[in-house]
């Protein structure tokens, strides 16, 4: 018998995508259902092997962590966890404040910089001027989000894995985070942890793979590179 301590650190793009509208009660319709995985970070093997088939409790020593350097011919060798491989179906879900006009997660861009002539009459169409991204905020209520039924909706779909967006290209995080101050799901719109509360109902109510989507990447930091 053997036993050993294995450390997965995955961000996925997955087969399933949900758009989920603002009220979130249930999964609303698929958007889109073709994803390919876009990253899988290393795999990481720690502690000691146990290996009794020749002596009581052998003790292997464990292989050193594997390092890959930043080319694409070895990110590519990085081999996929065996439970992603052998799953049929999995669900990433897109949602924040962009859920609130319902238009796309990158409304704002299409908004404000590229200017997009059905993004700016939508605006027009819809909201008072000098409405502002900022104020989807305050309507971004989830006052319906149930993580426990969301959990119970995910098992009886056969889902094994489970993708949240923790934090979009717009900078607003879903969990109370301490470096996006008054844009976060909980100074403004919940007033909740969602990252959490997804967290705990999937863990502890199902044997499904919980991961995160959470890009480094934002419209209006100017500290990071934009493009």
């Amino acid at each position: 018998m053997k036993s050993q301590s294995v450390e997965l650190y995955i961000s996925l793009d997955v087969l399933v995508y949900f758009w989920m509208p603002i009220k979130m009660n249930i999964p609303a319709a698929v958007i889109l259902l073709l994803v390919i995985i876009t990253q899988v970070s290393p795999l990481t093997i720690s502690g000691p092997i146990y290996d009794d088939s020749d002596s009581e409790n052998a003790i292997i020593p464990s292989p050193k962590p594997i390092k890959y350097e930043p080319t694409w011919e070895s990110l590519d060798s990085r081999p996929l966890p065996s439970w992603f491989d052998e799953s049929k179906v999995g669900v990433f879900i897109h949602w924040g404040v962009f859920s609130v006009p319902s238009y796309q997660e990158w409304f704002w861009y299409r908004w404000i910089e590229q200017k997009t002539p059905t993004a700016v009459a939508f605006m027009k169409q819809n909201y008072p001027p000098n409405f502002t991204y900022q104020d989807f905020a305050r309507d971004f209520t989830a006052e319906f989000f149930d993580p426990f039924r969301w959990v119970d909706i995910f098992k009886r779909a056969g889902i094994k894995y489970v993708v949240l967006t923790s934090k979009h290209h717009e900078g607003y995080t879903m969990w109370p985070s301490k470096y996006s101050f008054g844009w976060n799901s909980m100074d403004v719109g919940p007033k909740r942890d969602l990252v959490g509360e997804l967290a705990n109902a999937v863990r502890n109510s199902s044997d499904i793979h919980f991961g995160l989507y959470h890009s480094l990447y934002e419209w209006y930091e100017k500290c990071l590179p934009h493009s």
